[in-house]
């Protein structure tokens, strides 16, 4: 599995967390808030450490892709 701080870290992983948290923070806790890009948690792993290591991952070892996600 890649060092998770490395992507993380990315700015494009950071902006997407910001605009979410802000848009969390905008709508409030009750209501429903699409993520940015409106992929679920695995398609967004796929995206930061790429689908072919996602899905070595997910079979050697589904700890550290739990975390991930």
């Amino acid at each position: 599995m890649p060092d998770m701080d490395k992507y993380t870290k990315h700015p494009a992983v950071v902006r997407s967390v910001e605009a979410f948290k802000k848009a969390r923070a905008l709508a409030g806790k009750d209501t429903p808030v699409p993520t940015v890009t409106s992929w679920g948690p695995l398609t967004n792993a796929g995206h930061i450490i790429g689908t072919e290591q996602l899905m070595l991952s997910i079979a050697m070892d589904p700890d550290e892709v739990k975390k991930l996600l």
